[in-house]
């Protein structure tokens, strides 16, 4: 067991190598196949380290390892330090500073916030309800969603899907934001819409990956100001109390969870515990287990997999759209990964379902097309031609890696809808720079 352990870590620090010798070609840790390997790095280090004493499966780590690989490989195909220098020289009067957006994100923001409280309303809960006794509230609501007696409703849907433009335009704004503005607004009207989701709803991962596109949102604006460092200067105060307040509001969500089921403190602990073992780890022991089943090695859970979803598992939002109508589990996959009274999760990565939809060998083919299509997206954002398609496409993908450690995140249709909102708006941003700078109009602060 342990030379199985220290070969999967072996893998995924080459996960990390991988990323870094991309980063060396180059020239920034800022480029799609960088930031890929970053995340599954930690995807898969974190875990393996945390919870050294879990069996995994290292040839699971190790397709990760090769498709991050065939992700990145048409980094090769362009001279990036050449196009940096293009970009650099090139002239574009397109800023993320405007009037425009400014007001757009603020009406989408208060939008999303206004459909969630309606909805609430149509679930049954008053406004006093929500406000004077929330811990009850945020209990009913998730044991309704787990019970699936939450109805859908178009409001409810509408602030899905502005909820996620919400965060990227924040993201942008706060980039572009000057040394002597007060960001602190930018953040709260970004982030509100999927705190409320997940503190009321119970939906933690609405607010990480509003989290994701807020980033995106920066990288773009780094890429646009020719920045090419990751992170800027970092004040440890500051990151500590954001992973404090984090760490308190998952905290009350896994709370909810639990719900009134009359556990001691010492029981209420211990499934804290495993719940954020499981939400942290659980993925990767969880695709090992079942990658293992796949190479005929015996597994922990047992799995009928047929092989043959033709796409479904990875881009279910597409087929929802085309009128598939197959019913699937909450979660997607109705099996679960238990690990003592450690792990227990049914989180399969977006592995799983690409290896069902196209083979191991289609699979990996996904990943070279995709990182083909990335990099020559980023491309064009680095030379500043049609940014709003590539600067949508780019935040949007970063949101993709965060989820892969879950699913695809192409499997939701507000996904594909917020991306689709989020260029729109990015194109009329373009509009309104090019006939201010034509007319020489300010396009700046309100």
């Amino acid at each position: 067991m342990i030379s199985q352990k220290l070969l999967a870590i072996f893998f995924s620090l080459l996960i990390l190598g991988q990323a870094w010798l991309v980063r060396r070609h180059v020239g920034t840790w800022i480029f799609p196949a960088s930031i890929l390997g970053l995340f599954w790095f930690a995807y898969t280090f974190i875990p393996l380290v945390l919870m050294f004493q879990v069996p995994v499966e290292p040839m699971a780590i190790g397709f990760i390892l090769v498709s991050c690989l065939a992700f990145s490989f048409s980094a090769l195909i362009f001279n990036w330090r050449k196009l940096y220098q293009a970009g650099e020289s090139a002239v574009s009067p397109i800023r993320y500073d405007t009037i425009f957006l400014q007001l757009t994100f603020y009406v989408l923001s208060l939008t999303a916030i206004t459909c969630m409280i309606v909805n609430w309303s149509l679930q049954g809960f008053t406004l006093r309800e929500i406000v004077f006794d929330f811990y009850q509230t945020a209990v009913k609501y998730l044991t309704m969603r787990v019970r699936g007696e939450v109805s859908k409703n178009i409001v409810s849907q509408l602030g899905v899907v502005l909820t996620y433009p919400a965060a990227a335009l924040g993201g942008l704004l706060y980039g572009a934001r000057r040394k002597d503005d007060a960001a602190v607004s930018v953040v709260i009207f970004a982030m509100a819409p999927s705190i409320l989701a997940m503190l009321v709803e119970g939906n933690k991962g609405t607010l990480f990956l509003a989290m994701a596109l807020f980033w995106g949102g920066i990288l773009v604006c780094k890429v646009s100001n020719n920045d090419r460092k990751l992170f800027g200067q970092i004040s440890w105060v500051k990151l500590l109390l954001v992973a404090v307040i984090l760490l308190g509001m998952v905290s009350f969500a896994f709370l909810a969870r639990i719900g009134n089921n009359y556990l001691d403190t010492g029981q209420e602990i211990e499934q804290m515990i495993m719940y954020f073992l499981s939400y942290s780890c659980g993925h990767l022991y969880a695709f090992s287990d079942w990658f293992s089943w796949v190479l005929g090695k015996p597994a922990v859970s047992s799995y009928s997999d047929t092989f043959d979803g033709g796409g479904f598992y990875t881009f279910m939002g597409f087929f929802r759209l085309l009128g598939d109508d197959r019913i699937v589990m909450p979660g997607v996959y109705g099996e679960y990964y238990v690990y003592k009274n450690l792990l227990h999760s049914n989180i399969y990565t977006i592995f799983r379902g690409l290896i069902n939809d196209f083979g191991l060998l289609g699979a990996g083919l996904f990943w070279a097309a995709l990182g083909l299509i990335s990099h020559a997206m980023f491309r064009m954002l680095v030379l500043g031609r049609c940014r709003a398609l590539p600067a949508s496409f780019f935040i949007y993908l970063i949101g993709f890696f965060y989820t892969s450690f879950i699913i695809s995140l192409l499997i939701w249709n507000s996904a594909l809808a917020s991306c689709i909102i989020t260029a729109v708006i990015l194109l009329g941003n373009e509009w309104f720079c090019e006939r201010g700078a034509r007319h020489g109009m300010s396009v700046g602060r309100i």
